[in-house]
């Protein structure tokens, strides 16, 4: 039986694309606690959580509406790396998509994370509302 090892010229293409993928993931790692911690700071969830209050009295519209607005702000500070893993994807031939499709497929995703993690911010409030002062603490 023989291995099967890659022509020269591609495997140096396969380190390099290794490398660029580890310091991405590095990168957005970081960047991803930055842009977090950046939401913190600014005191956007207390404020969305105050809007939705301020506009509706049902529980789950208010998780809805909670949770639209920090999806929006956590996926658009995530989009310039995004954009840059869509570049080398392109570059190193991984990825013909273009920039609409791309847009549009994280427009889905956007708007598919908002359904699924309203009715999870729904439940997390619920349970909060049952144990204020062990919600943590509850499992199963």
């Amino acid at each position: 039986m023989t291995a099967y090892t890659l022509p020269p010229d591609l495997y140096r293409k396969a380190k390099t694309l290794g490398r660029i993928h580890f310091l991405t993931n590095l990168v957005n790692f970081v960047y991803g606690l930055f842009a977090f911690w950046l939401i913190l700071e600014l005191h956007l969830a207390p404020k969305f959580r105050d809007w939705a209050q301020s506009l509706a009295s049902n529980r789950f519209v208010q998780a809805f509406l909670f949770t639209t607005p920090l999806i929006v702000a956590v996926s658009v500070l995530d989009s310039p790396t995004a954009i840059y893993e869509h570049i080398v994807s392109r570059k190193y031939g991984l990825s013909v998509e273009g920039w609409g499709a791309l847009a549009w497929d994280w427009t889905k995703g956007i708007f598919l994370f908002i359904v699924i993690g309203s009715f999870l911010v729904w439940i997390l409030y619920g349970v909060i509302r049952r144990s204020p002062r062990n919600w943590w603490f509850t499992s199963g």
